[in-house]
């Protein structure tokens, strides 16, 4: 304020003009004030938009699977390229032409394959999870961008994966958080969220990403800055078991498990059933097409491994369903006899969006 007002002096007469000459001194300070923040608010690039979180405050995370330092990772991947179609890799993300690098308890790297045209890594959303309209949102990444050429953007996305408005990403030497506000203009049933690189084989990135957040509200609530001025999560970690809870509603792995069942008569045919229980419900009826198996058979007959046995399976609820395979030796496993399976093959059963 110093540069723009200054006291009376002791031998100066106060008179209406000086006085007024003040006042104006006074409002314009004051105008310069609200226009620095104003420019603040508006830039949403500008890191140091984080006054909810600097005094603790945060909002619900949207997003699924959003810590990727420590991500549910059912498929187990370290190193995934993948070119058109979209394709699943970490749990509820998506991608094409790119290659995915899991570095855990670091971040996880996404890289644009250069020679491509559309590039985009991606989470969906389902139909009864809607951006309100008329309700600002903030997305928030925390990441490094090694390299970005081009244009490179951060994006909401509706159901077709079609979006009108992004943050364009810029290279950074630092982790920091990039984010941008919008306010949808209608409702968006099963929204997504996203990193584009547009429809040029010149839009390129290298992105290190640690963290995500989709929130209602005009600023990100993600990081903050400690006292030593460095970039914190200012969310608590999310719990592994509950974010895995959450990705199982969209694919599921059963390892090295047991089932009981019995061999029965089904249509003319011996089978062996084999009951199994889903430890979360899932959306939808999960697609689980005929595999072979390795597995550990015990009944009447004794022990026996059997390697690709061919199954199928049968839905019977949204947590439940039974794996059936052609009775291989009917004297060792009598219908309506009761027998234990140990499965040592990995069964992937998918309800994931697309």
């Amino acid at each position: 304020m110093a540069d723009f007002i200054t006291q009376f002096p002791a031998n100066e007469v106060v008179s209406r003009e000086n006085f007024n000459s003040r006042i104006s001194l006074a409002n314009t300070a004051m105008a310069n004030i609200k226009g620095s923040i104003d420019n603040h608010k508006a830039d949403n690039k500008n890191p140091h938009k984080t006054t909810l979180a600097q005094v603790g405050g945060s909002r619900d995370n949207m997003a699924r699977n959003w810590d990727l330092t420590n991500p549910a990772n059912q498929r187990g991947i370290t190193t995934l390229t993948v070119t058109a179609p979209l394709q699943y890799g970490l749990d509820c993300w998506s991608s094409y032409n790119c290659t995915i690098k899991v570095n855990s308890g670091n971040s996880t790297n996404i890289r644009f394959l250069s020679t491509a045209d559309h590039k985009r890594f991606v989470q969906m959303h389902e139909s009864q999870e809607v951006l309100k309209a008329g309700v600002t949102y903030t997305l928030t990444i925390f990441a490094r961008c090694n390299i970005v050429s081009g244009t490179v953007g951060l994006r909401p996305c509706d159901s077709s994966y079609s979006g009108a408005e992004q943050i364009d990403l810029a290279a950074s030497s630092d982790y920091i958080p990039y984010f941008f506000t919008f306010t949808p203009s209608s409702d968006v049933h099963g929204y997504g969220i996203e990193i584009l690189a547009q429809n040029t084989v010149n839009d390129y990135a290298d992105i290190d990403i640690k963290y995500w957040k989709l929130e209602p509200g005009t600023a990100q609530t993600l990081m903050r800055l400690n006292e030593n001025n460095q970039w914190v999560l200012n969310d608590p970690s999310p719990n592994p078991q509950q974010v895995l809870d959450e990705c199982q509603r969209y694919h599921q792995v059963l390892k090295g498990f047991y089932a009981p069942g019995a061999a029965e008569l089904i249509d003319g045919v011996d089978v062996l059933m084999f009951g199994i229980n889903l430890p979360v419900p899932m959306r939808i009826t999960p697609s689980f097409p005929p595999t072979n198996i390795n597995v550990q058979i015990a009944g009447a007959g004794g022990d026996n491994y059997y390697t690709n046995l061919p199954v199928s399976f049968k839905w019977g609820s949204n947590t439940r369903l039974s794996l059936v395979a052609v009775n291989p030796d009917i004297s060792k496993y009598p219908r309506s006899r009761p027998i234990t399976a140990r499965i040592d093959t990995d069964l992937h059963f998918y309800a994931e969006l697309q």
